[in-house]
């Protein structure tokens, strides 16, 4: 009897093998982890450096005002204005934009703003590096170092004061009132009118939003945005400096208290 139950288990092992024939054991090797997904820098900062211009040989002194969300803003101490959006990709960026030329200037086509494109590389609130070309052929790079400038706080009322309103050679030409709300009223001694709002754009950091209307100006009027930083000069936070365009003009402002 034990024999027959024996030989009853290997029959059904062999027929559950297939005959006897292709068994044994099977191991697969782990799939590889996937990599780690890539940590985009954060472009926001306050920055200061210089931007080089190819077809002149020359470079400028320049400062920059950038957001998280890639909206950046050049000027140059020559009054040239590059505006644009970035997308960062671990430490690398590109963007388009526009390129102003400096005060008193054109580009090559004879005119005063061009399509731009700029691509490098940030090391977040340490170093924004790269280079622009425009579409009329004008190129160059820029080189920034953060300032720190840029981690104070922001809030409306830390604006919201009567200004004086300074012209690029920081002369008093008027005043502007920003309440409390982040309203802006102003004239300066020309006629020209200003209607707007200055905002917060994240409380950690001391960039603002502003929308700003001239009324009655000759070929300044137009609305216009932009961004803008409390600074010191005299005193603590005691100047309001902004960055805007409306398109076809840029402009770079201050108000002082």
């Amino acid at each position: 009897m034990f024999m027959r139950i024996i030989a009853c288990f290997l029959l059904l092992s062999l027929a559950a093998c297939g005959g006897g024939g292709g068994g044994g054991f099977s191991s697969t090797t782990p799939a590889p982890a996937p990599p780690p997904p890539v940590v985009n820098e954060l472009p926001g900062g306050l920055w200061f450096g210089s931007m080089s211009f190819n077809e002149t040989g020359t470079t400028s002194n320049a400062e920059v005002i950038s957001i998280d969300s890639g909206e950046f803003r050049i000027v140059t101490d020559d009054g040239g204005h590059f505006v644009g959006r970035i997308q960062m990709t671990g430490t690398s960026f590109s963007g388009t934009g526009t390129g102003f030329s400096p005060v008193g200037s054109s580009w090559a086509n004879g005119s005063t703003f061009a399509d731009l494109r700029v691509d490098g590389s940030i090391d977040e609130r340490q170093t924004f590096d790269g280079n622009w070309v425009l579409t009329t052929g004008e190129s160059g790079t820029f080189s920034f170092d953060f300032d720190s400038l840029f981690e104070r706080t922001s809030a409306p009322d830390r604006v919201a004061d009567t200004w004086t309103l300074r012209d690029d050679f920081d002369t008093a030409i008027g005043s502007v009132l920003i309440d409390d709300a982040g309203r802006l009223d102003g004239q300066d001694d020309n006629g020209c009118m200003y209607t707007g709002n200055v905002s917060t754009i994240d409380p950690l950091f001391n960039v603002y939003d502003m929308r700003l209307t001239i009324i009655s100006c000759n070929e300044s009027s137009g609305t216009y945005t932009g961004l803008g930083f409390l600074v010191d000069v005299l005193d603590v936070e005691d100047e309001f400096a902004f960055l805007i365009d409306k398109g076809t003009l840029a402009d770079i402002g201050y108000f002082s208290r």
